[in-house]
């Protein structure tokens, strides 16, 4: 059982008329040992190529045994909320929650809970983007964060807002949707659990 470290990633995606390119920022890790993988921007022409992806075939996870109960879902919310509450602390809009994203980032704090992995990249090789796509959310720019081992609303966005690049896409003005998806896998009897899986979801959505 790991107690006391947790991890989290950050991830944004900005849509505008540049040539792709890919910005990667140093990691760091804190004196409450708070591991950071460095956070990625990546900068595209348009969406459009995401419009032929298909549902990837699911995989069987062998590790998985969530509690899947209101529990969960109460914490999702109150994320949302108290992303909502450091965004007014700011002067920035507050977020809505939506219900496509809220599926995509579900469905990636289960594989990440199922298959004990920690990445953006899901088992079937899926980006953030991609699975937003999938759940059928069309949009201009979005953002994904991820943590793994906080065992409370209030630990992870603590966690997210005490890390710059994560802070920022919480933040961000130009998002006004939000999805979480939080999955407790209390399989305590598998090496490399760490039981609490935390998935951000970002997004500016496309005009219609």
């Amino acid at each position: 059982m790991r107690t006391g470290y947790y991890v989290i990633v950050g991830l944004i995606l900005l849509l505008t008329a540049c040539l792709p390119a890919v910005r990667n920022a140093p990691s760091s890790v804190s004196a409450t040992r708070v591991a950071l993988i460095p956070t990625h921007t990546l900068i595209v022409i348009d969406d459009s190529s995401l419009e032929s992806l298909t549902a990837a075939p699911e995989k069987e996870s062998l590790l998985c045994e969530p509690i899947d109960d209101e529990n969960m879902a109460a914490h999702a919310r109150e994320v949302v909320e108290l992303t909502n509450i450091e965004r007014g602390r700011v002067g920035v809009g507050a977020l809505t929650e939506q219900g496509q994203l809220t599926e995509a980032a579900r469905a990636h704090a289960m594989d990440l809970a199922c298959n004990l992995i920690f990445s953006h990249t899901g088992s079937d090789g899926s980006s953030p983007f991609d699975r937003m796509t999938r759940f059928g959310y069309r949009f201009w720019s979005a953002a994904e964060n991820i943590a793994a081992g906080q065992a409370s609303a209030v630990a992870v966005v603590q966690g997210w807002m005490d890390s710059p690049g994560h802070r920022e896409n919480m933040l961000n003005p130009n998002f006004t949707e939000i999805g979480i998806g939080y999955i407790h896998n209390h399989a305590d009897w598998i090496e490399g659990n760490y039981f609490h899986y935390w998935v951000m979801t970002l997004g500016q959505p496309a005009a219609p």
